[in-house]
Parts: C-alpha cells; sequence; structure tokens
C-alpha cells in the first residue's frame, strides 16, 4: 500500500509540473465558435444532450450557454 501512495504522488506532482497544464485549463473555456455552434445546433431544433455530444461539452454547459443567449 506504501508503494502505491508514492506512485501515486510522483503521478499527482508530475502532472501538475507539466508546462501543457495551464494549456490544457484553456480548453475548458467554450469558444466562440462552440457558443455559434451550440445556437445554431438549437436553431436546427435537436436536445440539449444532442447538442453536448456534438459540441463536445456537457448538457449543462449548453443550457448555459443558451440562457446566456436568451434562449432556451
Amino acid at each position: 500500500m506504501c508503494i502505491f501512495v508514492r506512485l501515486s504522488a510522483i503521478n499527482l506532482k508530475s502532472r501538475y509540473e507539466s508546462p501543457n497544464v495551464e494549456a490544457n485549463m484553456l480548453t475548458n473555456r467554450i469558444t466562440r465558435t462552440k457558443r455559434e455552434k451550440i445556437i445554431r445546433l438549437r436553431d436546427a431544433n435537436l436536445t440539449h444532450q444532442a447538442i453536448a455530444s456534438r459540441v463536445g461539452c456537457h448538457r449543462n454547459t449548453v443550457s448555459k450557454v443558451l440562457k446566456n443567449e436568451g434562449l432556451k
């Protein structure tokens, strides 16, 4: 068990010290292109779940984007 803890700590340390961590964090944001695609797909009467799977985000994100745009 002690070996597992040490390996986990090493993996966590290397993950957070990676130079790509900052770049990976930026990918969590919805870009203007994705926002426009969400709106176009909603105009095509797709469900939030279908939009989310096509855009590559969570269905709650789709709801938030549409709410911010004044759409449901």
